[in-house]
């Protein structure tokens, strides 16, 4: 039977787990949860993999648990390759690892960090529901919206999201927060301290819906009075001031939109750039941007505008965040020489996004890879379904990276610079030899690996397995020979 939710989370959050999905269950959304649903006699990864197939959506059970955990960030790989709807419901105010923000830290987040919990659980079913067909379970098997683009809340296409490039050694991407910021109404005219008319699409039942149940939300929030002027509620205040602590903020636009409604409170930093704290009415998602610059970039993103996008005349930087002093993504906005305007959301790693879809600088067409080239990356990977080809300039050298996934369906890539093809590709934990295994646990006591790969010249031959992870709170970057001989640590 096909399930319309499958609950990912670490068995050290299992009572949250289990109470979401009888509560879910209880609203009549079927779930899948581990280990209960997994069928006697099939292997559990198959078991996993089965399921992922079937259900709709994803729930990601959030707490620093998960940051932890060996088993989620596969099932949140698995769910997005698959195309499915990935929902974090967040319990523990903790920022998610490299490898797991690679996935959900751009999409909408569910908070669930203040009691009670029904209330946030009943919010994510509210959610679900609206995109479940009412009726029996046959019609909801054929709910017609793409999943990708059904809610807005959670919208990002995941599905065609892929591993950076090796070559950056040891940079795991930290993903913005550029769908979220992507919605944001641009701020005009002068500030204002009363709502503005919020204007909702002709006959949208979900937004004369949404705006009901926001106008709800700033109706319990707003009494008493913020200390502040204007007419948003308390907790939006409240929130914009842990976000950005110092700056004078003033309520400069409120809209609603399919999402729900927003407020934007602009004001000054210290040296005098303008800053945009954007809120929902309920506070549960903060988004701070401010102005910048170009010498203010990380180099992987300079390299980015200075190479695969040097036509491009800059009129705007901005730095995005969760509060003021941390980024986690650029907004960059120019114009190119064949005068299209360009509003990019990047990455401090160089990961792009465009209108919400992934946006690759260096992409070429996959027929313009020199047919010799072609056929030594054919070499080195002859299982593998190609799917897009970079051409990337490294120094003085042209890399020509192809991405694409094997029979098995995991992703793999291969690259090809001074005459030689290298490929690497991802596998899991029961695929890495016992020795490697031993030599990681001898050389780095405590590490929990995030991810496997396994790079070489061609296939099978291996030249080294690559395990990303963490040891407390310090990633790193393991490189170790078949044999179990430490190669070195990015």
């Amino acid at each position: 039977m096909a399930h319309d939710v499958f609950i990912s989370y670490s068995s050290d959050d299992k009572a949250v787990a289990d109470a979401l999905c009888a509560r879910l269950e209880a609203r009549g959304i079927r779930c899948w949860i581990a280990p209960r649903d997994v069928v006697p006699g099939i292997q559990y990864a198959e078991s996993i993999s089965n399921a992922l197939q079937q259900t709709r959506f994803l729930v990601l059970v959030f707490s620093s648990h998960t940051n932890r955990s060996n088993h989620v960030p596969r099932e949140v790989e698995k769910a997005a390759s698959f195309g499915k709807t990935i929902i974090p419901f967040r319990i523990e105010d903790v920022a998610p690892s490299t490898t797991l923000g690679y996935f959900i830290t751009s999409i909408h987040w569910l908070d669930a960090l203040s009691p009670p919990l029904a209330r946030h659980i009943d919010t994510l079913a509210d959610t679900i529901e609206r995109y479940l067909p009412a009726a029996g379970t046959e019609q909801r098997s054929k709910a017609s919206p793409p999943l990708l683009t059904a809610i807005p809340e959670c919208q990002e296409n995941v599905a065609t999201r892929q591993r950076w490039v090796p070559l950056a050694a040891g940079l795991v991407l930290v993903i913005g927060v550029a769908i979220a910021i992507a919605r944001w109404p641009r701020p005009s005219g002068p500030p204002v301290s009363t709502h503005k008319k919020a204007v909702a699409a002709a006959g949208s039942v979900d937004a004369e819906t949404t705006a009901t149940s926001s106008a709800t939300a700033e109706k319990e929030n707003a009494s008493p009075p913020p200390v502040r002027g204007g007419n948003a509620p308390r907790a939006v205040w409240e929130a914009a001031e842990r976000a950005a602590p110092g700056v004078e903020l003033t309520l400069r636009e409120r809209t609603v939109e399919p999402g729900g409604v927003y407020y934007v409170l602009s004001g000054r930093t210290a040296d005098g750039k303008q800053i945009d704290v954007q809120s929902n009415a309920s506070a549960t998602s903060t988004i701070v941007m401010v102005d910048s610059s170009k010498a203010e970039l990380t180099p992987v993103v300079r390299e980015v505008l200075d190479n695969a996008l040097r036509d491009l005349q800059i009129t705007r930087i901005r730095t995005g965040g969760l509060r003021m002093g941390q980024v986690t993504v650029y907004r960059i906005e120019g114009t190119r020489s064949d005068g299209s305007h360009l509003d990019m959301y990047i990455d401090p790693f160089g990961k792009a996004t465009v209108g919400g879809k992934p946006f690759y600088p260096y992409s070429i067409p996959l027929e313009s890879v020199p047919p010799n080239v072609l056929e030594a990356m054919n070499a080195a990977q002859p299982n593998a379904s190609w799917q897009r080809a970079e051409l990337k300039p490294e120094g003085e050298k042209k890399v020509f990276h192809l991405h694409g996934v094997d029979t098995s369906g995991r992703n793999v890539h291969v690259l090809y610079f001074e005459g030689q093809a290298y490929f690497y590709c991802e596998i899991s934990a029961a695929e890495v030899p016992p020795a490697v295994r031993a030599a990681v646990k001898e050389f780095y006591p405590g590490f929990r690996a995030s991810a496997f790969e396994a790079h070489g010249a061609a296939t099978p031959e291996i030249a080294y397995y690559r395990l990303p992870g963490r040891i407390g709170d310090e990633s790193i970057v393991s490189l170790v020979r078949p044999d179990g001989t430490k190669i070195t640590t990015e």
